[in-house]
């Protein structure tokens, strides 16, 4: 498994740490340390959010794309199908919302060895919570993969009841993880109507799985 930051910036924590730079006596200085720690961990979060639905969207394309080699019954097949299309297309979503604000998300390839690359330099508040969200996401990761690793150890029928258990358990987190995203993104009608879709899929997701999972006890 791999996942990987770019080399952007998070313009937001950088620009208006550069605005506090301005002024000169002393309790003007305290209160920009105190607006820059506040913006750089306020940035450090929102990033550490995004990663966490990077990670959700790539489980499931990585799921959905195991039950396609291994699932024996041809209605799951289908919903894995559905799983990797929408889930896929939820990531270049993401992807695209982020580059146009110049943030970087981290992408993540299960399946493979784990290599963190990490960005350069930045506000000193920024790095330091980031730094603690990385090693956060290397945990989040390594269970992704863990999982995987323990589905794909599985055959026929076992497999699919497996899968199906695995995507619902992920599904449901993930309908409260986009809960919280409306709350934090709520001033961006663009990132919150993306998150409506993706939670509508998700509904879809955990109906149309537990229909599934319910007729093969």
């Amino acid at each position: 498994m791999i996942w990987t930051r770019g080399n952007g910036r998070k313009v937001l924590a950088f620009a208006a740490l550069a605005a506090l730079m301005v002024g000169s006596t002393a309790v003007a200085k305290d209160e920009q340390k105190k607006e820059a720690h506040r913006i750089g961990e306020a940035a450090a979060k929102s990033d550490a959010y995004l990663d966490q639905m990077a990670l959700f969207d790539s489980k499931q394309v990585a799921l959905g794309e195991l039950a396609l080699q291994r699932a024996q019954s041809e209605e799951v097949r289908q919903f894995a199908e559905r799983l990797v299309q929408d889930h896929r297309q939820n990531r270049s979503d993401l992807m695209d919302w982020a580059y146009s604000k110049d943030i970087e998300v981290m992408t993540v390839t299960l399946a493979t060895p784990m290599m963190g690359v990490g960005g350069s330099g930045g506000e000193k508040r920024y790095d330091k919570d980031m730094h603690r969200a990385d090693m956060h996401m290397d945990k989040d990761v390594m269970k992704a993969q863990k999982d995987l690793d323990k589905l794909g150890e599985k055959d026929g029928k076992d497999f699919d009841k497996a899968f199906l258990s695995q995507v619902l358990d992920d599904q449901e987190k993930g309908k409260k993880m986009l809960g919280k995203g409306e709350k934090k993104f709520e001033s961006d009608p663009v990132f919150t109507s993306m998150i409506a879709k993706t939670d509508a899929l998700v509904m879809a997701h955990i109906t149309e799985g537990k229909r599934i999972h319910h007729s093969m006890k």
